[in-house]
């Protein structure tokens, strides 16, 4: 903020300054103050990195671990799940919870102040695949010259200033239009970054590729920590949302979790530090605002209900970067939009049947579809773990379960009806409800004074407004949709 107002009085004063000077000389002088200003910035910035990294030759702190978070499990097996016409169809408000807001979350952004930095003359370029998207940026071999010779906090630091005197500025500023030619979202950034580290450093330096990526999230503003267990070096990422599956260190800023936890050992123990970084200030947003960009490599499903069969096109890039994806909080999932190619292909195959029928048939032809189309496992069954799907991952693989199904009704319901949808969250089930604009008889929620229709697109054969009779006297979590 200093900073800020010092530019502006700089320029507020260079301005009066300037003032009944022609055009011409007015530009020169403009443009030579733009570069003073600049030249400061880059050498306060250096400062700042020689200070952080003496900081981090320092003896780092011994943590422990906690625990993951297990993914919540919804594990109803498919004879649960078959509707009974001749259950007692007395229609019932049935019982609610308000939702509780994530334990650890920073809503602020970070915007750099540095100037705008154009790719330096002279740079050959540089092409790399990005799932499956040919993305070329300048060639900067400088960065596979970075060698760490232990993982001491002395090399550490070292290594940290041997990056703050590569060109990093270009760099970050040619990820970050990538960012925004691909629609890419904070996680779709961390992993372009990660797959750039790939061309600069062999496989084997992992740990050179891990302070590579702390030190451009860093100056990239995000809250990124080194951790440091045996003879490896890992970032640990503050996530705007809860990550499940995941050790994390709670530090007193919130918790920090452990990126590629599979190849985590198995002491507890993890080596770091608590000072972030001036700027790292924002947390790694998980949540998916606007589709990926991705080429396309073809995927088909071909769904049957009764004697019609759908043909559902789908980008499998999409669902290799999905399955990088950390699993964190439903909601990201229900609020994470469809691709354009699944969009439309659902568009064709699907709006024909929603022509001239009244808003209650639609909502019960999109229900059947859901129930219906898709083969159920639980996701203990087919992938022997608990995994939450994005809506486009119910097209790619042969099973998917209750949560899931929920995910995509909600997005079904909202494109192509236009109402308003809430998720019923038990322990063991996800449903769905939803608001009408006229009311229909049938079990709902009331949410905000507003009554909701309770959709079960796992419950197979149940009309719109049938909860299944266990779940009739347990709260529901209510998580709000966008």
């Amino acid at each position: 903020m200093k900073k800020s107002c010092l530019f502006i009085f700089l320029c507020c004063t260079f301005l009066h300054r300037a003032a009944g000077q022609n055009f011409d000389d007015f530009a020169k002088q403009f443009d030579s103050f733009r570069e003073s200003v600049s030249t400061q910035f880059v050498a306060f910035r250096d400062s700042v990195n020689r200070v952080y990294a003496e900081y981090l030759a320092q003896s780092w702190e011994a943590f422990e671990t906690q625990a993951p978070i297990p993914v919540p499990r919804k594990p109803l097996p498919l004879e649960d799940l078959r509707y009974v016409p001749d259950e007692d169809g007395t229609p019932v408000v049935l019982p609610v919870d308000t939702l509780s807001a994530p334990s650890w979350q920073n809503t602020e952004t970070y915007t750099p102040e540095a100037p705008e930095i154009k790719t330096q003359p002279g740079h050959r370029s540089l092409q790399f695949r990005f799932f499956g998207t040919l993305v070329e940026t300048s060639r900067f071999d400088e960065f596979s010259a970075i060698r760490l010779s232990s993982i001491s906090e002395r090399n550490v630091s070292d290594c940290w200033l041997q990056l703050s005197r590569q060109p990093w500025q270009p760099f970050l500023r040619e990820l970050q239009l990538l960012k925004d030619e691909l629609s890419l979202n904070d996680w779709g950034f961390y992993q372009l970054l990660a797959h750039a580290g790939d061309v600069y450093f062999r496989p084997a330096q992992i740990n050179e590729k891990a302070l590579f990526s702390v030190f451009m999230l860093n100056q990239a503003g995000y809250r990124v920590k080194t951790g440091r267990q045996g003879q490896r070096l890992f970032p640990l990422i503050a996530f705007h949302t809860d990550v499940y599956n995941t050790p994390y260190i709670a530090f007193s800023d919130g918790n920090y979790f452990v990126i590629n936890s599979d190849k985590f050992p198995a002491s507890e123990v993890v080596y770091s530090y608590r000072l972030n970084y001036y700027t790292a200030i924002a947390d790694l947003d998980l949540a998916i605002t606007k589709p990926f960009r991705l080429d396309m490599l073809p995927g088909i499903s071909n769904l049957s209900l009764g004697d019609k069969t759908y043909m559902i096109e789908y980008n499998a890039n999409l669902i290799n970067l999905y399955d990088t994806y950390p699993q964190t909080v439903l909601s990201v999932y229900a609020n994470t939009p469809l691709s354009s190619v699944t969009l439309k292909s659902l568009e064709k195959e699907l709006l024909p049947y929603l022509k001239d029928v009244t808003e209650e048939e639609a909502l019960s032809f999109l229900l059947t579809f859901v129930q219906q189309a898709f083969a159920y496992k639980t996701d203990m069954e087919q992938f022997g773990y608990e995994k939450y799907f994005f809506s486009e991952e119910l097209f790619h693989y042969p099973y998917s379960d209750c949560e899931d199904r929920s995910v995509l009704f909600s997005q079904l319901v909202r494109r192509f009806i236009g109402l308003d949808v809430v998720l019923l969250d038990y322990p063991d089930h996800v449903a769905t409800g939803v608001k009408l604009r006229k009311p229909v008889e049938g079990d709902c929620v009331i949410v905000n004074n507003e009554r909701y229709i309770v959709c079960d697109p796992a419950y197979i054969g149940a009309p719109m407004g049938r909860a299944m009779a266990k779940y009739r006297n347990v709260n529901a979590r209510i998580i709000a949709l966008k």
